[in-house]
């Protein structure tokens, strides 16, 4: 009996050892496990905030150079914008040498810039033809002068009755002869002032105005040769780049120019009427 008990005793002792060495390996591998997790979870943390950074970096960069575009345009923009006047002033500044008489006077008042466009008054051939009937109205109306007084003359030196001396007769054919040849040139001058004024009116029937870059009004003041300070207003139109002057007018009051601009814009009224 003592023997069972023992052997009885040994199993049961057995028993229970075997269990908890099973419960032991259990809790092992289950604490393993959850290492591995840890582990697992911490690497994905890891990973995780790296990505993440790297994104915040990529995020930064993006707008750093959004940021630096926009204050590159934009500085770009204002330097455009404020150099305008200066290209301008720039141009006219070295063609004023070449035209005025005491450039070291010189200085400007006030510009103003604006989008040019072509008009009849600027254009060669507009003044060309403008110029043509200017220069041959005044030939006509001094051929007819001319001619008036040579009619006089011959009135004078008419011969009367049967008797006329040679000195009369002389400045009676002399009177004659300037008389014809007056008529002469005024029959000239009248062809060519009905072909330019019918050269102008086609001109502006056809014309239309494009835009050809910028227009600059300029109020300066310099010395004349009498040296007197004198305050000027001129036109200058340049092309779109500011490369050069395309067309200058340093004196808007110049008489000709005037005559000019008074016959263009008298064929442009007809034609609008």
């Amino acid at each position: 009996m003592s023997l069972l008990r023992c052997l009885s005793s040994v199993r049961a002792m057995r028993e229970p050892a075997y269990r908890i060495s099973e419960k032991v390996q259990n809790l092992t591998s289950f604490f393993l496990q959850i290492n591995n997790s840890l582990r697992q979870i911490r690497r994905f943390q890891a990973a995780t905030k790296t990505i993440t950074i790297m994104e915040t970096e990529k995020k930064l960069n993006l707008k750093c150079k959004v940021h630096f575009l926009f204050i590159a345009v934009l500085m770009v923009g204002l330097s455009s914008c404020q150099s305008k006047e200066d290209k301008a002033v720039a141009l006219i500044n070295q063609y004023m040498k070449t035209v005025l008489y005491d450039y070291d006077s010189y200085e400007v008042n006030q510009i103003v810039l604006d989008s040019a466009f072509t008009t009849p008054y600027m254009m060669e051939d507009a003044q060309e033809f403008a110029e043509t009937i200017i220069k041959a109205r005044e030939n006509i109306a001094s051929e007819k002068m001319k001619l008036s007084r040579n009619e006089s003359s011959m009135a004078i030196w008419k011969p009367s009755g049967y008797y006329t001396d040679e000195y009369s007769r002389h400045k009676y054919e002399e009177a004659r002869s300037y008389v014809e040849q007056n008529k002469n040139y005024l029959q000239k001058y009248q062809e060519t002032l009905e072909e330019a004024t019918q050269s102008i009116e086609e001109y502006l029937a056809m014309f239309e105005s494009e835009y050809v870059g910028w227009f600059c009004q300029l109020n300066y003041r310099c010395k004349t040769r009498g040296g007197m300070q004198s305050i000027e207003n001129g036109v200058f139109f340049i092309d779109p780049q500011f490369n050069e002057i395309t067309l200058a007018i340093p004196d808007v009051n110049d008489e000709k120019l005037v005559q000019i601009v008074e016959v263009i814009e008298e064929f442009i009224s007809e034609m609008e009427n």
